[in-house]
């Protein structure tokens, strides 16, 4: 007869439950550490996991988003930024030279680029609708006719 020796679990650390991989809300995580400025062991404190797992976790995200001062600047400046942009731009598309080397087609596009802003600017449509309401009332007429024969 054989003894069965008992088996011993590995040791799973403190941070690793042992049926699963805990769940952590990202968007609160990345939350806490932007807005409430937490650090990544905090976070892990609050979650139960490693500071290396928040890290790994949140890091796509903290990345993607950048540098958080940077872009709440942006984003209460922005229609500030786009309207030296455009000027800039503007002025580009004035010079002489670049439009010589330009195609027909990237200057009729600039063109009805500029042309559609004008008409927001102007609370205007920027399609042509009265176009629109021919056609539909063309297609109101035929269903008319179709239905007569």
């Amino acid at each position: 007869m054989t003894e069965k020796k008992e088996s011993k679990k590995p040791s799973r650390g403190k941070y690793l439950p042992t049926n699963h991989a805990r769940q952590i809300d990202i968007g609160l995580a990345i939350q806490l550490r932007l807005i409430n400025r937490l650090t990544f062991q905090q976070i892990a404190d609050k979650y139960g996991i490693s500071r290396q797992s928040v890290q790994q976790r949140i890091k796509a995200f903290i990345d993607m988003l950048g540098d958080t001062e940077i872009s709440k600047t942006y984003e209460e400046n922005r229609a500030k930024v786009m309207t030296n942009i455009e000027r800039v731009l503007a002025v580009e598309m004035l010079d002489k030279e670049k439009l010589k080397k330009a195609t027909t087609g990237n200057i009729a596009y600039a063109i009805d680029k500029i042309h559609n802003v004008i008409r927001l600017e102007r609370n205007q449509s920027t399609g042509n609708q009265a176009v629109k309401i021919e056609i539909i009332q063309f297609g109101d007429r035929a269903k008319g006719e179709q239905k007569e024969n």
